[in-house]
């Protein structure tokens, strides 16, 4: 987090529209969040050839709960996956996404609401 309040700091005077801000701040730690994703995918691969990483504790209902979600986003693509994540996990708005992914508030709306149909059509068969 610290990260990236000093790459905004340092990047302040990129920033075209002040209103903006909030999106603009959030645009910086989304895109800091998934290059670390990347990293740890990265070393996962790594550890994989070493053995398998322990799993935590969880009851088979979370388990499979938890693979069925994670199947249902894999079927996304990526652009679709982000307006998924950010809308439903973070709570932004369809105008605070737009900000962020360069979309109008009206592609995000109905790129969301194709990938939630997408998502719900298969976890339904």
């Amino acid at each position: 987090m610290s990260d990236c309040v000093l790459s905004a700091y340092s990047q302040i005077k990129q920033l075209k529209k002040p209103e903006a801000f909030a999106a603009w701040l959030f645009r910086i730690l989304y895109c800091s969040c998934a290059s670390q994703i990347k990293a740890q995918a990265a070393r996962r691969q790594m550890t994989a050839l070493n053995g398998p990483l322990p799993e935590p504790a969880m009851d088979m209902q979370s388990a499979i709960e938890k693979t069925e979600l994670a199947e249902a986003l894999a079927i996304l693509t990526p652009e679709e996956r982000d307006i998924v994540l950010l809308s439903v996990v973070s709570g932004l708005t369809s105008k605070e996404i737009a900000a962020v992914t360069d979309f109008t508030a009206g592609a995000v709306r109905s790129k969301l609401s194709r990938s939630l149909a997408k998502m719900r059509r298969f976890l339904e068969e």
